[in-house]
């Protein structure tokens, strides 16, 4: 799998995954330090990239997975560059943007038109925000009225 980003997201993402057994973690970043520093943490399973188009492509056609954990396409933020590395993706491969808004982003609408199962970053965000709900308060959340609620509020 393919993790471009390594804040908070990418961090607990990398993190979850390494728990959940996966097996290799390509892992890049727009800026190289924190990358080589989330990879290097688990040596057996994260393998540093540079965030450039041939290394994404390579890094890519390996992989099941793609989990886009920066702002890139999100409302008021830089879009991707260069979306070339989705040639590369073999058939099948998810591709999760963790933005949520837009909904719809540049990289999930080139996704699809390849093929490709996508994921938006809208469940992530309401999922979060029900289990914070529920650690505050002890009540469950209506996650049916809760995604009724948000929609049309983005995008």
């Amino acid at each position: 799998m393919l993790l471009l980003g390594t804040g908070g997201a990418g961090d607990a993402i990398c993190d979850a995954l390494v728990g959940a057994g996966v097996k290799k973690i390509f892992v890049t970043n727009r800026s190289v330090y924190p990358a080589q520093d989330l990879a290097a943490r688990y040596p057996d399973k994260a393998q540093f990239i540079y965030f450039g188009i041939f290394p994404v492509r390579h890094a890519m056609a390996e992989s099941d997975l793609f989990i886009n954990a920066t702002s890139l396409g999100m409302a008021g933020m830089k879009e991707f560059s260069d979306l070339g590395f989705l040639r590369d993706a073999p058939a099948g491969v998810t591709v999760y943007d963790l933005v949520y808004n837009p909904r719809q982003t540049m990289l999930l609408r080139e996704a699809e038109k390849r093929g490709l199962p996508t994921v938006s970053g809208i469940d992530l965000l309401l999922y979060q925000a029900a289990r914070a709900f529920k650690m505050f308060t002890g009540k469950d959340v209506d996650m049916p009225a809760l995604f009724s609620a948000l929609e049309g509020k983005l995008d």
